[in-house]
């Protein structure tokens, strides 16, 4: 019998997943409360968190991938190794396109910035980016959506999902996880019941990388998880 994965949220995490077992040839349903949208109109799904921190955050197909400014910096290496992962961060950086951005897209003030900070003694690196340097408008909307689909989002995983064969539902809102003797049958997402009979994959931005891991894995083997951090300076 075919493995069925029901993966929920299809930011960061939930596209990557969905991607790689699709890919694998499993049976995957992906599942996204928000709307497929242009990637310039993501702007209009922001759904923040208003905290003590504010918490950037957008409810949409690619979720927040869709409005962050497309850093990808190497962080949290050795937090993440406590949980005993090994990140390939050559393959991932190959996955989303991470090249150092280029000195065309780098504007007057902040090379203004940068020469004020290094008299100052600071030493400027030019930021990693998953941004294709020649699409790039330098419209800076990169935190209201790419209009010109520069740079990467969780949106390419999703889409390289749906060409190997998976399911995507858009607006539907999970809200309960349904058991039937001890054992996930499947995830009841307004008034639909999905009954696949394996492991549920939550994802999304608080989402502990021990759990995301952890379900991912006992869903399917032999496969490679691409989780990468946003970093905003």
């Amino acid at each position: 019998m075919k493995r069925r994965v029901v993966v929920v949220g299809s930011g960061a995490g939930g596209a990557t997943v969905a991607k790689e077992l699709a890919s694998a040839g499993i049976d995957v349903t992906l599942i996204e409360r928000g709307a497929r949208v242009e990637g310039k109109d993501a702007f209009k799904c922001y759904a923040n968190v208003h905290s003590a921190v504010e918490i950037m955050r957008a409810f949409c197909l690619g979720g927040t991938t869709m409005v962050s400014v497309g850093n990808g910096v190497r962080t949290l290496r050795e937090e993440i190794q406590q949980f005993g992962i090994r990140l390939n961060y050559e393959e991932v950086e190959r996955d989303l396109g991470v090249r150092l951005l280029p000195e065309s897209l780098i504007g007057e003030g902040t090379r203004r910035i940068a020469a004020s900070a290094e008299k100052l003694g600071f030493k400027v690196e030019r930021m990693p980016k998953f941004i294709a340097a020649e699409k790039c408008t330098q419209d800076g909307r990169c935190a209201f959506g790419c209009p010109s689909s520069a740079k990467w989002t969780a949106l390419n995983f999703v889409e390289s999902a749906e060409r190997s064969g998976a399911r995507v539902l858009t607006e539907m809102l999970v809200e309960e996880i349904v058991l039937r003797g001890g054992e996930v049958k499947g995830v009841l997402a307004r008034s639909s019941t999905l009954s696949h009979k394996l492991k549920i994959h939550r994802s999304g931005r608080c989402c502990p990388f021990r759990r995301c891991f952890r379900d991912a894995v006992a869903s399917a083997k032999g496969f490679a998880a691409h989780f990468f951090v946003l970093s905003f300076r």
